[in-house]
């Protein structure tokens, strides 16, 4: 299974493997809709499918932690035993951020990365999900930011084909 990282700022900061990261993302959507959080669906198809633009770093980040919270204060068992999903990474003990706070960690990383990038050389390199292999990861790196902007909702993200 191909491995992803979140890239930002020319930092790649990995995360493991793609059906892992997607399978974080199904939490991130199912949590967010149990707690009403408006504009969730914005800022995870951004970051799951696209990118972040510079304007939504802030936004982003703050849903992010808002997501850690919620978290940190759901069992992992509910999720990863009573959805199938059986991973090498994922052993299903403790909370979900016991499972996933190195996403949240990276995350903020990679937003970290492209803000001081963006301050030193007054160029932003938005922050979005790469392939961390080498061979792919050079694709990735230099995918233009259109190909992105063309994907309509039945697409798949680039980093899961």
């Amino acid at each position: 299974m191909e491995n992803v990282a979140f890239y930002g700022g020319g930092s790649i900061c990995e995360l493991g493997p793609a059906d892992d990261v997607a399978f974080f993302f199904d939490c991130v959507r199912q949590l967010a809709d149990a707690q009403d959080i408006e504009n969730h669906d914005d800022i995870t198809d951004r970051l799951f499918k696209r990118y972040l633009r510079k304007e939504e770093l802030d936004e982003a980040s703050k849903f992010m932690n808002t997501m850690s919270y919620a978290f940190a204060r759901t069992a992992a068992s509910e999720w990863i035993g009573s959805s199938g999903k059986k991973s090498d990474t994922l052993d299903g003990t403790g909370t979900l951020y016991d499972v996933f706070s190195e996403y949240f960690r990276q995350f903020s990383f990679a937003v970290e990365s492209a803000q001081l990038f963006e301050k030193s050389w007054n160029i932003y390199q938005p922050v979005r999900i790469v392939s961390s292999d080498r061979a792919q990861f050079f694709n990735d790196k230099t995918r233009l930011l259109s190909d992105y902007d063309q994907l309509v909702e039945s697409d798949p993200p680039f980093w899961l084909r």
